[in-house]
């Protein structure tokens, strides 16, 4: 995300702040399977 806003391109399509949604969405699924036990 600090990349995108200093104008740095690596090639990818995906946003920034995009990237950071999909990550957060797929570690708190992890960390609920193993340490809650609540599958997604």
């Amino acid at each position: 995300m600090l990349l995108q806003q200093l104008g740095v391109n690596l090639g990818g399509d995906l946003k920034g702040t995009r990237s950071l949604d999909i990550t957060r969405t797929y570690v708190a699924a992890f960390l609920d399977l193993h340490l809650r036990a609540q599958p997604q």
